[in-house]
């Protein structure tokens, strides 16, 4: 059973986008005003709007309006994450490109939940991903050159803190 039935003029799954719209809104603005759990909340609000009952599901066509939705409230969902847990970060992003494997942001807010937890290589791989998609605007892709150049220096860090500390164990 498809979700396609419609209320006046509008069908069901266009309703529950634009209410899911409405809580990324809201969520947007508590998040700029660095309310990360408020807004999180309202991400999370939005992602129950677009359930589907388990009795149905989306069509095809459904899924190319709800997708895009879903992915951004992930991606949102997974910045609040950031602010805390980098475990919650890196999972709320594989919900994201479940639905959207084109998603820059994705890409980019997994690279900084791996490089939160100094997990260098796969942060790089990823940024280094989002810099091969092809749909991305020049700002992103200059805040991913600049994320991939605060990634290197980070990684160079603590490899540079990791040889001197092996070092002074060894002429101890």
């Amino acid at each position: 059973m498809e979700l396609s039935k419609t209320i006046g003029e509008q069908s069901i799954v266009g309703v529950k986008v634009d209410l899911a719209t409405q809580c990324k809104a809201q969520g947007n603005e508590a998040f700029k005003s660095k309310e990360f759990r408020r807004a999180e909340g309202y991400y999370k609000k939005g992602l129950q709007f677009l359930e589907a009952p388990q009795t149905c599901q989306y069509s095809q066509e459904e899924l190319m309006t709800v997708g895009p939705v879903l992915a951004t409230l992930h991606v949102n969902i997974a910045a609040c994450c950031l602010q805390g847990s980098t475990v919650d970060s890196a999972k709320c992003i594989l919900h994201c490109t479940q639905h959207d494997p084109l998603n820059v942001k994705a890409w980019y807010r997994r690279s900084q939940a791996f490089m939160k937890q100094k997990e260098f290589a796969l942060a790089k791989d990823d940024v280094t991903h989002a810099l091969g998609l092809d749909q991305q605007p020049s700002t992103s892709i200059v805040t991913l050159r600049r994320h991939l150049a605060a990634l290197q220096a980070a990684s160079a860090k603590v490899k540079a803190a990791e040889i001197a500390s092996f070092q002074h164990i060894f002429r101890s």
